[in-house]
């Protein structure tokens, strides 16, 4: 239970730490292409990122965003760091008014009734660092605007020149609900197969934690249980997914600017990598029986791992189902293994 109290500590300092800033994944489906059929942004000053692709130049993708008096119409347009670096991707904003920029492409669509503002994309010289994915992107177009009049709001990205990827933030307020807040490790797999790194690259320090940790296990010289085996899988899930982690921050720092807020994803690869070793050694040291105590450990083990999002799920739902078990369930346990000499 010590080192069940130091991890909560560090869940403390975590969200303490001014580091502690992201936007929400969202996937909507379906075709944008005209201001008819613009995405609508429901809840529109939370904080949501969009990962999207024009397919070819002159493509434009329409958002529409429903704003009061006081609210802020804010957005950032970014690309992978493997992007082309003459894909810049740039927005025109449509507001109701009748200020018009100069100079717009003649294949932007604009309602009656608005005014428009063009905001040029510019490549940075480096990409910057973004801790809670973790990786690192070139931010290419920004844009914030104080709303004084409630009503329909536009904008629309477009390149002149060739598709490719981009993404946007769009909003300020970081709220999470809990379900989007659990999602957060399949997201984030999704993203970096949109950055372009493949689904094997991404997930393979998963069956490389359970090779190693299986093989290390041959070391003990007493039969193990198939509850013990599950229970030790869910540990080395943790390990896996925090070597995911770790791996992609090093991908993402390489080259990066704005690195300083890289503790917080260490923090997030490390914490894993801890539950997940106390984990392990709790089932494995206890092959023939456990207190209400270990019990009470795997438990709350088991909460923090969907906490921290260790194991892509299955390692948490492992512990809290073995830890949740009736004794008479492990009392009559198979012996799968003697790896005795």
């Amino acid at each position: 239970m010590k080192h069940i109290k130091i991890t909560l500590l560090f869940i403390l300092f975590i969200f303490s730490t001014p580091y502690v800033n992201a936007h929400t994944p969202l996937t909507p489906e379906g075709e944008n292409n005209s201001i008819e059929s613009a995405l609508e942004i429901l809840n529109p000053t939370k904080s949501w990122t969009l990962y999207r692709e024009l397919h070819e130049s002159e493509e434009v993708e329409y958002f529409k965003l429903h704003l009061k008096t006081g609210d802020k119409l804010k957005f950032s347009i970014f690309t992978p760091r493997i992007a082309d670096p003459n894909f810049l991707p740039s927005a025109v904003v449509m507001r109701p008014g009748s200020d018009m920029d100069e100079d717009l492409p003649d294949f932007i669509e604009i309602p009656t009734g608005y005014g428009t503002k063009l905001v040029k994309g510019m490549r940075t010289a480096y990409p910057e660092y973004e801790p809670f994915t973790p990786t690192s992107y070139y931010f290419v177009a920004n844009y914030v605007e104080n709303i004084l009049k409630e009503g329909d709001y536009y904008f629309a990205v477009f390149e002149p020149s060739s598709g490719g990827k981009y993404g946007l933030a769009i909003g300020y307020l970081e709220v999470f609900t809990a379900f989007e807040w659990l999602k957060i490790p399949f997201d984030l797999v999704g993203i970096h197969i949109w950055e372009g790194q493949s689904l094997f690259t991404i997930l393979a320090p998963i069956p490389l934690t359970l090779i190693i940790g299986f093989t290390l296990l041959k070391w003990r010289k007493q039969p193990m249980r198939l509850v013990i085996s599950v229970g030790l899988m869910a540990g080395l899930l943790y390990v896996g997914s925090g070597l995911i982690t770790l791996i992609q921050m090093v991908i993402a720092l390489n080259g990066a600017t704005m690195i300083e807020s890289y503790p917080l994803t260490l923090l997030f690869a490390l914490v894993p990598i801890l539950l997940g070793i106390l984990l392990a050694r709790k089932v494995v040291r206890n092959n023939r029986g456990w207190s209400n105590q270990d019990r009470a450990s795997i438990l709350i083990l088991g909460v923090l791992g969907f906490f921290f999002w260790a194991g892509l799920f299955i390692g948490p739902m492992i512990a809290m189902i073995i830890a949740l078990s009736p004794p008479w369930a492990r009392a009559h346990d198979v012996v799968i293994g003697d790896f005795s000499p």
